[in-house]
């Protein structure tokens, strides 16, 4: 089973996500789950009074660091850079970046527009990245990005997680000279840690009417 979910923008996306989790997901000692959680992210823009909520309620030290461990060259600890690895400065010796939009510039339908973030010998590691694959398409004259992850922590990671996305899908269709699509985002295992519950109640009761 599959939960799927509309989203106008960013913010929309990761308060619906925490709605479906929180009333369809099953509850473990430390987490709430939902498996097969799609959200369908129409544009990347954000909502400014959300931000502001967000940056009150959650902790935004996670959330900088979450951004820059996806769309940076910085690394935390364990944590891998997932720029590093795409654009060839951390365990693939390939640019994959430059190498999506070369093929962009040249066949803009292709469909051999794939990144790679996870490696096999990643399975032996203590850390694996939860962000898998990215898969680009051009359609209806946007550039559009369709993402795998396997497990992510919704609750404190899955709006830097669309944000730090946001910023590679926007680097390359700057340089692909492509107007910028959406975003569709598939995770496997979607949860909340019950430990930070009441801070997203807390949020996402600010922002219903």
């Amino acid at each position: 089973m599959a939960t799927f979910i509309e989203a106008r923008n960013v913010s929309q996306a990761w308060v619906r996500g925490c709605e479906a989790i929180i009333a369809r997901g099953f509850r473990t000692k430390g987490k709430i789950k939902l498996l097969n959680l799609i959200v369908d992210i129409r544009n990347l823009d954000r909502d400014e009074s959300f931000e502001e909520l967000y940056g009150r309620y959650m902790d935004m030290e996670v959330f900088k660091r979450t951004v820059e461990i996806v769309s940076s060259d910085k690394s935390f600890g364990l944590h891998p850079s997932y720029w590093k690895r795409l654009k060839g400065k951390e365990k693939f010796r390939v640019d994959q970046i430059s190498q999506v939009v070369s093929r962009l510039k040249k066949q803009p339908h292709s469909t051999k527009l794939t990144l790679q973030i996870y490696t096999p010998d990643d399975f032996q590691e203590k850390y694996t990245p939860c962000i898998l694959c990215v898969e680009l398409r051009v359609e209806r004259q946007n550039l559009s990005m369709s993402v795998f992850i396997r497990s992510q922590d919704f609750g404190r990671k899955s709006y830097a997680d669309y944000i730090g996305l946001s910023h590679i899908l926007q680097r390359i269709a700057e340089d692909s000279s492509i107007p910028l699509g959406g975003m569709v985002v598939h995770t496997v295992t979607a949860s909340i840690n019950r430990q930070d519950l009441p801070r997203v109640s807390a949020l996402l009761s600010k922002t219903r009417p």
